[in-house]
């Protein structure tokens, strides 16, 4: 171990995170290897998108918010808004990519996943799936209820503003038990993943930036 070379991890930090940068948010590492035969690259991409723009929405409006006790604050204004409006249009990207991954893996079954179809693999994938759906109709149920981001602004997200018509006709109470089911069976997938994250491949969601930025 002696003779070994010194590691000079913290040297050239800005070309780190703009390796980071390009290989972590750019995706660059599945563009670089997509064909018009092998486009899964893009359905990772949208899955990592997807879960960059959910990750900052938790730290600013769950964790901040109310952690601080600043949650009216944090979600009464036009950033919240138009940071719903981005989530809204993220969400069915997270979906597709999400559909696809389990249409390929366990329908198409091309050669290179061969002996991929484990429960693990299906686990991840449908959490991933039900995640942004169970997003999009808590966003419903918020609209519905006149909740933000309803009220802050005149064009509401539209997939969200769309989903809510679905709960014309409610009553008051069923309409809030909706939400409620939305609401926990969104968050019971947070939580469950938070866990399930040092068991499983999700771990690399983490570990990847900091292995590409060290």
């Amino acid at each position: 171990m002696l003779l070994g070379k010194e590691d000079k991890k913290f040297t050239n930090i800005a070309k780190r995170i703009s390796i980071a940068l390009v290989h972590v948010v750019g995706q660059w590492g599945q563009f670089k290897n997509m064909s018009v035969s092998n486009r899964a690259g893009l359905g990772h991409a949208f899955i990592a998108w997807g879960f960059l723009v959910f990750v900052v929405y938790y730290l600013l409006f769950i964790i901040t918010a109310t952690g601080f006790g600043i949650s009216e604050m944090m979600k009464d204004n036009l950033f919240f808004f138009y940071y719903s409006w981005v989530m809204d249009i993220v969400a069915p990207l997270v979906i597709i990519g999400a559909a696809w991954g389990i249409i390929r893996r366990y329908i198409v079954k091309p050669p290179r996943l061969k002996g991929e179809q484990t429960l693990e693999a299906m686990v991840i994938l449908v959490s991933v799936l039900v995640h942004p759906v169970t997003h999009l109709l808590k966003g419903g149920t918020n609209i519905a209820l006149g909740l933000p981001p309803a009220g802050i602004a005149p064009t509401l997200p539209p997939i969200s503003s769309a989903l809510s018509a679905l709960f014309d006709g409610f009553t008051l109470h069923s309409l809030q038990v909706a939400h409620a089911v939305f609401f926990w069976v969104h968050w019971g997938v947070v939580l469950f993943v938070l866990v399930y994250i040092g068991y499983s491949r999700y771990l690399h969601m983490v570990a990847s930036p900091l292995n590409v930025l060290l």
